[in-house]
């Protein structure tokens, strides 16, 4: 199994840290700890913690140990494998991957400006309800309808996320289809008498929390405006903002890939076979696409400076014994043979003991032995 350690806080304000180990068949609940009293969650207590989260559920049963990457936890991982170098201390992929995209929009220059817009134009949308309305049946319209402008279906920017993190692209996403449900509704001649009539709070109470974003920042006053106001100013500063628009289909045309595999790290599925290769394609990816955007020159880099954060040798040797990928022969590569000797070295110090497990994977590279049939 692999273990996951993580805090949550609850509504009156208890912090627990939660202890669930991922297997085949899904997650486990094992333990919730009420963090009331500790003072600070240094780097003894927390390995305290993973002592007794392990030895409740049984070494022998642990391939990893996942936490979230505040430093204080990266010593931890460090210390424990140390402890037992046959249980792996690996960092939360989806706050990595997440980092990423914070990495992104605050390190290249161009994304700044675009950044303060798009959530400007998020936060106007999202707290007004009228208008969420308004979008919501324009998107009914013939209009809208032949519009192909927008991805994935109608437009779904209020809707629950698809991954908990990297709420930054996911604002580009939803304000790239608001910006085509808006301009139905700004050129809709039927809306235009009801907007004149309707006052609209700049700012309202939402009642998802999930549309409440930590990185949204509140309006600056508390004046009631006529929804015809409120739309010129967005339509003023964004819609026909031709630049930001299509800076706008830029970054999320260049960062899809990278929100892919978030996706795909975010679920209860074991995926650490796939990790490297996918991490792998989404640096070429960006790569070629920096080429194609040149204002998002240096994103690559960017890219893989968080993949050599996260990055643990147990990656590759899921990689190379991962049959999906065996036509890809992993093996050739220089970085995931040298990972691959590191993590036999720990599971196996025994010099004749690894011997025969490096006879076996060679008979899995070459299909031959107990390995020769097709369906080994």
């Amino acid at each position: 199994v692999t273990g996951n350690l993580d805090g949550f806080d609850t509504a009156d304000k208890l912090h627990w840290l939660t202890q669930s180990v991922i297997t085949e068949k899904g997650p486990v609940h094992v333990d919730s700890e009420n963090m009331r009293g500790v003072l600070s969650l240094d780097k003894e207590t927390i390995l305290k913690i993973v002592r007794k989260f392990v030895n409740k559920v049984g070494k022998h049963k642990f391939v990893a140990v996942v936490l979230d990457t505040p430093r204080v936890n990266r010593s931890v991982l460090k210390a424990y494998e140390e402890e037992e170098p046959e249980i792996a201390g690996l960092y939360c992929i989806l706050h990595i991957i997440s980092l990423f995209f914070k990495d992104v929009f605050e390190k290249i220059p161009a994304l700044k400006d675009l950044w303060r817009v798009l959530n400007e134009t998020s936060v106007r949308f999202r707290r007004n309800r009228f208008l969420r309305d308004e979008l919501h049946a324009a998107q009914d319209t013939p209009e809208m309808k032949r519009r192909k402008e927008y991805e994935n279906g109608p437009v779904g920017y209020i809707g629950h996320a698809r991954t908990r993190c990297a709420s930054k692209y996911r604002v580009a996403e939803r304000a790239q289809r608001v910006n085509v449900a808006a301009r139905v509704v700004v050129a809709s001649p039927r809306y235009a008498e009801k907007y004149e009539k309707t006052n609209v709070p700049d700012r309202s109470d939402s009642e998802d929390e999930e549309e409440m974003e930590a990185e949204v920042a509140p309006d600056d006053t508390g004046k009631k405006r006529s929804l015809s106001e409120v739309l010129y100013e967005v339509k003023t500063n964004f819609i026909q903002n031709d630049v930001a628009q299509e800076l706008l289909d830029q970054v999320v045309t260049v960062l899809r890939d990278a929100y892919k595999m978030m996706k795909m790290v975010d679920s209860d599925n074991l995926c650490a076979g796939k990790v490297w290769r996918t991490a792998w394609k989404v640096w070429k990816t960006l790569q070629a696409q920096e080429l194609k955007y040149p204002k998002f020159a240096a994103v690559s880099e960017l890219w893989y400076a968080r993949w050599r954060e996260l990055h643990h040798p147990i990656y590759s040797l899921a990689y190379l014994l991962n049959p999906e990928y065996w036509r890809c022969k992993p093996w050739d590569d220089m970085e995931v043979s040298q990972d691959v000797e590191t993590m036999l070295k720990r599971y196996f110090p025994d010099q004749d003991e690894r011997s025969m497990i490096k006879i076996a994977i060679s008979h899995y590279k070459g299909r031959t032995g107990a390995f020769r049939h097709h369906d080994s």
